[in-house]
């Protein structure tokens, strides 16, 4: 049985929803991963057994890798709009 209009707008945001909890959680893993990498800079052990002695990574856990994140999340949020449409026009 076809969902109806608002069938699919419910199950939309609730779609929504779960998507945003996915990225608050990967956000809050980000900012975890930093504070354990600044926290590894000031302890050579603790920085070779978590990140391999790397002292280069800041730039790329504070900035790149959440931006790259954050498109990606975009790029799916709005598939999801464009393929959730599509089906409430064909409802």
């Amino acid at each position: 049985m076809p969902k109806n209009p608002f069938q699919h707008l419910a199950y939309f945001l609730h779609r929504l929803r779960r998507l945003r909890n996915y990225v608050e959680f990967s956000e809050a893993n980000w900012e975890e991963k930093l504070a354990s990498y600044n926290r590894s800079l000031a302890n050579d052990d603790l920085n070779q057994k978590s990140f391999d002695g790397r002292r280069d990574h800041w730039a790329d856990l504070a900035n790149e890798f959440p931006q790259y994140h954050r498109k990606a999340s975009f790029l799916m949020i709005f598939a999801m709009l464009e393929d959730d449409l599509t089906q409430l026009c064909n409802a």
